[in-house]
């Protein structure tokens, strides 16, 4: 008995699972003829069962978007689910126009994350990536890599727009395996050094500095320090300093600034006294052999086409042997011979020892060198203390132009990058903004690399109305710093004249704009000539307007002030008298048009510092504003400086404003500095300040 029900209970449970097998059939069969709702009937029933293929159904229905049930979290389910059960038998079956192994498992696993990945991948959102994470957890592991370093690409925006160290921190303890760990490592040295240094007093970044030696801008703090003390000009301060930061770079600066302060009398008694009070002073030799040097005042200048240096009482102190030279700036001079580069002190010294193939002027105690064709930047001891560049600019608005890689970036005075090297063209800093250009596109760029505007042709420099020319498809215009556009791009040519004041051509037509409350002067209707510079047309007070020949001016108010057909040509005025010309003869009339100096003069200059070049009867004269005639040659007169005119002869004579002749037979001259050197004819030098008194001209 109890056998015949055991093989009851067999065939039983045989003819059960061939049922369902033939159920799962159906319902394969209705997959591949379309049916989505009989097939998901039918596989929906056999899951109880655990059964793969039922699971792998249901998934592969889902995840087509041709039918009603498409939902691609459903299919990425019942996929894992299906791919979990045929792990514990790791049976294969064949139905239909479908088969059920490891390998369809795992491809219609990875096609179904795959495009789940494609939907939320530029949600930029961390709680959207983690429940992917979590819910597709037999994703390819490919796949889960890239959607860690999305979520952590999130997490790190976050820290970055909320810029707090704690959240920072806490990303750090989160994301101990991100790629982007370095990064907020390095965000989060700077936020620390923002919050701890808000107020930027001295205490804050001496407690910065004791509190976190390991930051990477403890350099900062030491640069933020040392400015402060460099105003403050208080010796307490600087110890403080130099006791505090031993490490710094500015300690040997620090030294020289305490040196400064604390010697006010350069004799032996004083000297003495301090270095007695600071015996760990490092450069006391050669401070002190070089301070004595920078009381004396040497000038460069040129005989015989080489370059010496000479004191203010025109005697040679370096002889001329140089092909260039730069002025004595923090005691070094930059000199070149013979295609050698080399820095000297006022004794002729060689500093450092080296030559170059180019150097530039040392400012804050840093300079820039060329050697082995490439840049860097040197300390005042002579030590590099950069990596190689391909290109430093001269620094313009305390700022060097770099190149490194074909890129290039924006360094301070003190060798310091302020941002990344990402131009293609960067042009020299003004007034904290310099134009730049990337794929022929030009745009502004700020000092801290804040880009503006990147969307025109071309762009100038910035000029001192913080104001940029541009221009887009030939036409002209004008934006501010801000990017924001002042004058429309409308124009053939748009010319800076003076404060505020453009001229604006079109089709050989101009007019004055003001940009400053964004108005024209004028309309666009007066004859232009490109060959004249832009002070003929104004000075910055009035305009001068020319139509048909005729000259008129205007003020800056509207008003005109001299109308078209009084005289044939109009200057402006200079010294309270305007030059005017009538019949081919200059003359010269005060503010109200009276006649002041008839119309006698054949040529005649503008009124500069009083005096005016004139020419009547072949001959020049120096003139005053009284017409007097106070020197006349028939050479031409070259005005030198307000006190000084040469004639142009050879030998020359020097006269000053009043008249007197200064010097005679004069073979050369040149601007040194703020004074004039003349050679005479028996090679003597002869030193003028530009801005003089008779008493230094007797001596």
């Amino acid at each position: 008995m109890h056998l015949v029900k055991l093989k009851f209970l067999i065939g039983l449970s045989l003819l059960t699972v061939s049922l369902r097998a033939n159920s799962l059939e159906k319902g394969f069969k209705a997959l591949c003829e379309f049916d989505y709702f009989k097939a998901k009937k039918i596989f929906t029933k056999q899951l109880k069962p655990k059964k793969t293929a039922a699971y792998f159904g249901l998934a592969t229905i889902f995840s087509k978007n041709n039918n009603p049930f498409y939902n691609l979290d459903s299919a990425s389910k019942y996929i894992q689910l299906a791919i979990v059960y045929y792990q514990s038998h790791k049976k294969s079956s064949n139905y239909d126009c479908l088969k059920v192994d490891s390998l369809s498992l795992h491809q219609l696993k990875d096609s179904i994350q795959l495009k789940l990945f494609d939907l939320i991948k530029s949600s930029h959102s961390t709680v959207v990536f983690e429940k992917f994470l979590i819910t597709n957890y037999l994703a390819n592991p490919s796949l889960v890599q890239q959607l860690i370093v999305l979520r952590d690409e999130a997490d790190y925006t976050v820290c970055l727009k909320v810029d707090k160290s704690y959240l920072t921190k806490q990303f750090i303890v989160t994301h101990p395996v991100s790629n982007l760990l370095t990064k907020a490592k390095s965000l989060l040295q700077n936020q620390i050094y923002h919050e701890q240094t808000s107020n930027k007093t001295l205490n804050e970044f001496y407690h910065f500095i004791k509190n976190y030696a390991d930051n990477v801008n403890i350099p900062n703090a030491h640069q933020a320090i040392f400015d402060q003390i460099k105003k403050l000009k208080d010796s307490v301060e600087i110890i403080k300093f130099i006791n505090t930061c031993p490490q710094s770079a500015q300690l040997n600066e620090a030294w020289k600034l305490l040196f400064t302060e604390c010697v006010k009398v350069y004799d032996n008694q004083n000297l003495e006294q301090f270095i007695t009070r600071y015996p760990s002073f490092p450069f006391k030799n050669e401070l002190l052999e070089e301070l004595a040097l920078n009381t004396k005042i040497y000038l460069p200048f040129k005989q015989n086409d080489l370059v010496g240096f000479i004191d203010t009482m025109a005697n040679v102190k370096i002889v001329p042997e140089f092909d260039a030279a730069t002025p004595f700036y923090e005691g070094l001079s930059v000199v070149t011979k013979n295609d050698s580069v080399f820095f000297i002190d006022k004794n002729r010294k060689l500093k450092f020892n080296k030559i170059y193939e180019d150097a530039f002027q040392f400012r804050n105690g840093v300079a820039v060198i060329k050697e082995f064709g490439k840049y860097c930047f040197i300390n005042r001891q002579g030590q590099q203390i950069s990596e190689y560049y391909e290109e430093i600019n001269e620094a313009s608005d305390g700022i060097y132009v770099v190149k490194k890689n074909q890129l290039y970036a924006a360094y301070n005075l003190y060798g310091r990058q302020l941002f990344d090297h990402q131009f293609e063209k960067l042009g020299d800093f003004k007034n904290g903004f310099a134009y730049f250009s990337n794929d022929g596109k030009y745009g502004i760029v700020s000092s801290q690399g804040i880009r503006i505007t990147e969307d025109f042709d071309w762009v100038s420099d910035i000029n001192d109305d913080n104001l940029f020319i541009v221009r887009k498809n030939n036409k002209f215009g004008i934006i501010n710093q801000l990017g924001n556009i002042i004058l429309q791009l409308n124009f053939d040519q748009v010319i800076k004249a003076f404060k505020g004041i453009y001229l604006i051509v079109e089709n050989g037509k101009y007019g004055f704009y003001n940009a400053f409350n964004s108005c024209f002067y004028t309309g666009i209707s007066y004859e232009f000539f490109k060959e004249k510079p832009i002070d003929y047309y104004t000075n910055g007070n009035v305009l001068k307007l020319i139509k048909a020949n005729q000259q008129a001016i205007m003020d800056l108010n509207g008003k005109i002030s001299i109308d078209f057909g009084n005289y044939d040509e109009l200057f402006f005025a200079e010294n309270n008298l305007l030059k005017v010309r009538r019949k081919q003869k200059y003359g010269f009339v005060d503010r109200k048009l009276n006649l002041v100096l008839p119309y006698k003069y054949d040529k005649a200059g503008n009124f500069s510092d009083s005096i005016a070049v004139v020419n009547y009867k072949n001959t020049n004269y120096l003139i005053n504003t009284n017409g007097k005639e106070l020197f006349s040659s028939s050479y031409n007169f070259l005005k030198l400086s307000a006190n000084y005119y040469l004639t142009e002869a050879y030998p020359a004579n020097l006269v000053n404003k009043e008249g007197k002749l200064i010097y005679q037979d004069i073979i050369s001259y040149q601007k040194v500095d703020n004074f004039i050197l003349i050679t005479l004819k028996n090679n003597s030098l002869k030193l003028l300040p530009i801005e003089t008194n008779s008493n230094f001209e007797k001596n």
